[in-house]
């Protein structure tokens, strides 16, 4: 067995809810709060309805949220992280130019808890274990730039956060870990040039492969050796460095990684952040959109890279819109908000967004480049016909770690995005059972406040 493999399996297996301060631990609950908010808010979205239904086929023991039927763990998985990705509203953490988003490991816990009984302590415990392992590795190595994409941190997390919550032992922990390394190496073609409805699912599946891994492991399938530091292993192949130290990983207290993650006020992509707020300080300034002669963006490289290539000029689905910084810049500037509303056909083929597109320049800023880790810089300067320039530039965007949103405003959200489909009462027993989730015995119990009301 991999040596750090193993060296990690045993970090994860020790690692219990006594070792979590009151912060961390309150801290993982603002997170499943922000994750069953962000599912229910994309009940009624089309990819969402078409794995469902594939899901709502076979019977389990783990709940779809929305509904009452319980199917397997994996598909459970599957169907409820595409839930809480699709609308881009999902946490992140960031460094060197890598990102993750460790949200997307909690329906897996949730999936496992509910099937093997465990209680709202145990998932808090696995919450911040999955937290721990993604965002650690995204210290350790960049992977983008070698053509993989950051979900396989997820497949990590989530192989050994449910294999915790299977009660495995350290060695079928090392196992699963394996397993799910070996055979869930993403290509980072899902994310270059147009977007597809996969952009928001391939983080689903690779969860859903880490669950499947911890069952395989805990029936006594073995993985592959060496899986980390082999010949053909994860250093070389993938990382292109060696060495993830263990000593890296906290074992107790408030400092653990959960507590760097950024959470989004708005449902885009995260460089795109403080592009917004900067947007709409202009906006405040601008009283006559005709009188628009010019549009720059000034922002960080990986941004630059990622959200501000040519093919994300002219969007023409939401998956390509939500990942568009001159998209997302023009439609704040144009209608004062960033909402679903805002990536929906009507609004991306508005001509009057077309006609800001066409005057929209992106330019790479040292500037920006020098605010980049913790912040996420953007400038927008906006040149009126008179010539008059309107500029505002926004580092740490509310939400981020460093200007965090309160529990109020998170709870706001998670309302806003819950009322098309649950009731008042709904709400308020979904928002109380998360705030008091150490005192849940029975996770079914929390997840059927959730079924949508037909």
């Amino acid at each position: 067995m991999s040596d750090f493999a193993r060296k990690l399996s045993d970090y994860a297996h020790s690692l219990s809810y006594d070792d979590l301060s009151e912060k961390t631990i309150h801290e993982a609950k603002r997170r499943v709060l922000d994750t069953l908010g962000c599912a229910i808010g994309a009940y009624n979205a089309f990819p969402v309805k078409a794995v469902r239904q594939m899901a709502l086929q076979v019977n389990g023991s783990s709940t779809l949220i929305g509904t009452n039927h319980k199917t397997t763990i994996e598909l459970a998985t599957f169907v409820n992280t595409t839930m809480s990705r699709y609308l881009d509203f999902m946490d992140t953490y960031f460094h060197a130019g890598e990102i993750v988003h460790p949200e997307d490991a909690i329906a897996s816990i949730f999936a496992v808890a509910e099937a093997e009984g465990r209680n709202g302590r145990d998932v808090i415990t696995s919450t911040v274990l999955a937290y721990e392992i993604a965002c650690r590795f995204i210290d350790f190595a960049t992977i983008r730039t070698r053509g993989w994409d950051h979900v396989i941190w997820i497949t990590m997390a989530s192989s050994l956060a449910t294999s915790k919550l299977m009660n495995s032992s350290p060695e079928k922990m090392a196992n699963a870990l394996s397993i799910a390394v070996a055979n869930n190496i993403p290509l980072r073609q899902t994310r270059i040039g147009g977007l597809s409805m996969w952009k928001g699912l391939t983080v689903a599946y690779a969860s859903m492969a880490g669950t499947f891994a911890a069952d395989l492991a805990k029936r006594g399938i073995t993985g592959p050796h060496q899986i980390y530091e082999g010949e053909k292993g994860f250093y070389n192949q993938v990382a292109g460095k060696r060495g993830l130290s263990i000593k890296k990983f906290c074992r107790h207290g408030d400092k653990f990684r959960i507590h760097d993650v950024h959470i989004k006020k708005y449902p885009a992509e995260i460089n795109s952040q403080s592009a917004i707020d900067a947007a709409f300080e202009v906006r405040k300034k601008i009283h006559n959109f005709n009188d628009i002669k010019k549009i720059i963006i000034y922002t960080y490289r990986s941004s630059y890279e990622i959200i501000a290539d040519k093919s994300k000029w002219h969007p023409k689905n939401r998956e390509t819109a939500d990942h568009s910084l001159p998209y997302i810049v023009c439609a704040a500037l144009l209608w004062g908000k960033i909402t679903e509303e805002e990536f929906t056909m009507k609004k991306i083929t508005d001509p009057k967004i077309r006609k800001l597109l066409d005057k929209t320049e992106v330019i790479h800023s040292a500037e920006c480049d020098r605010d980049y880790y913790p912040g996420m810089s953007n400038i927008v300067e906006v040149t009126l016909k008179n010539g008059t320039k309107l500029r505002s530039k926004v580092i740490h965007y509310r939400g981020s770690s460093k200007n965090p949103m309160s529990d109020g405003e998170l709870e706001e959200k998670f309302r806003e995005l819950a009322r098309k489909f649950l009731t008042t009462k709904q709400i308020d027993d979904a928002v109380k059972s998360i705030w008091n989730l150490e005192k849940e015995r029975d996770i079914s119990r929390l997840l059927a406040h959730f079924v949508v009301k037909k």
